[in-house]
């Protein structure tokens, strides 16, 4: 659709390479000739605190004159390496019933509150009602589970999620 602006809207944790993930999805985009706007909020990042990456990509023929901020319900892809973060409402309102498809990691990674005792994971089964009713479709797995055993490392984590959303959309 040479009118159509995709939006994708991911979140993540510092150091995981979202940022990393989004700049080859916008070089591949800008390579392909597309018009592309990007929007990095590293936030915490430095301390593992929660990251955001907005990315807009529009057809060659298509201005793209618009702010990097995805819109509430503006959507296409979301995208979460972290469940508590794509509970967070401040990113949900980027999610739409009608349009946004989800792909989010399943893998349980604990709050600081968590981590010393203070507080227990929420049950995965409510977290995803919870994504469920703000997304058109979601696809979930332990994407960190599946990377890990792979390359022994979690960090590709974001970019096997681009992968999955790749093959499902």
């Amino acid at each position: 659709d040479t009118e159509k602006i995709y939006e994708i809207y991911s979140i993540g944790i510092g150091g995981w390479g979202l940022i990393t993930t989004g700049e080859i999805l916008a070089r591949a985009a800008t390579r392909e000739g597309k018009n592309v706007v990007k929007e990095d909020d590293t936030g915490l990042s430095q301390k593992g605190g929660e990251v955001r990456d907005s990315l807009k990509i529009s057809h060659p023929d298509k201005k793209l004159n618009e702010g990097f901020k995805i819109e509430a319900g503006g959507a296409d892809l979301y995208i979460s390496s972290d469940m508590i973060g794509a509970v967070n409402p401040e990113n949900l309102l980027t999610a739409s019933k009608q349009k946004t498809r989800a792909i989010i990691n399943t893998q349980k990674i604990p709050t600081m509150p968590m981590i010393v005792g203070k507080a227990e994971y929420p049950d995965v089964g409510k977290l995803k009602a919870i994504i469920d009713s703000h997304t058109l479709a979601s696809a979930y797995g332990n994407a960190t589970e599946i990377v890990e055993r792979l390359f022994n490392n979690f960090k590709p984590t974001n970019i096997f999620l681009l992968g999955v959303a790749f093959q499902s959309v």
